[in-house]
């Protein structure tokens, strides 16, 4: 159960960051970023936790009007872990 919320809360995240770069939403990448960074020290550890935390910390980059090609790479690698998520 526990699984399903942090895969749908992901796929919040990627969807926040979407309309991010519309210019809709930008406030949400601040709680979007807090609950990544928060998921990175609950599993601390294990390596997709620190890339998660590396994940919310650019996302308060992001928020701050910094945008990059990072941008859909963080999108990517969140889409994979949905999709490899709903796969084991």
């Amino acid at each position: 159960m526990l699984f399903l919320l942090f895969t749908l809360l992901d796929f919040i995240v990627i969807i926040i960051m979407l309309l991010s770069l519309f210019g809709i939403a930008t406030k949400l990448l601040l709680i979007a970023s807090i609950y990544l960074i928060l998921k990175g020290l609950i599993f601390l550890g294990d390596f997709t936790s620190i890339v998660d935390m590396l994940a919310g910390v650019y996302l308060i980059l992001l928020f701050f009007g910094f945008k990059s090609v990072i941008t859909y790479i963080v999108m990517f690698y969140l889409t994979q872990k949905i999709i490899f998520a709903f796969l084991r």
